[in-house]
């Protein structure tokens, strides 16, 4: 498979009937997937992605008192959340942050 047609992706045909053999050639281990092997195809779009974590709004859309109030609430919230998290994983060989809201998008497809 040739550089050129990366841009095609992993459910490209040619990317997914690529020979072992061509992979094997370059030294890569015969026990893995070549697909999963290569490293030279990277999407360029992560650059003009930004996360934002959960609960962060950086557009202000209301001006009412008590949306206000709800919205510093579930912040403060959030932050408690964050800090019995950062707390509990200092403890831990590996921390576990997949729970913790500043790790998690904020998005509405969740």
């Amino acid at each position: 498979m040739s550089r050129s047609a990366d841009f095609s992706g992993p459910s490209f045909v040619v990317a997914i009937k690529d020979p072992l053999t061509f992979h094997m050639s370059r030294g890569m281990n015969p026990g893995v997937p070549a697909q999963l092997q290569f490293g030279g195809f990277r999407s360029n779009t992560h650059k003009f992605h930004r996360v934002r974590s959960l609960g962060t709004y950086p557009d202000e859309h209301f001006t009412e008192g008590e949306p206000k109030r709800l919205i510093a609430a579930f912040q403060g919230r959030l932050t408690q959340i964050s800090q019995e998290i950062q707390e509990r994983n200092k403890s831990l060989p590996i921390p576990y942050r997949y729970l913790d809201p500043h790790q998690i998008e904020n998005s509405t497809s969740i």
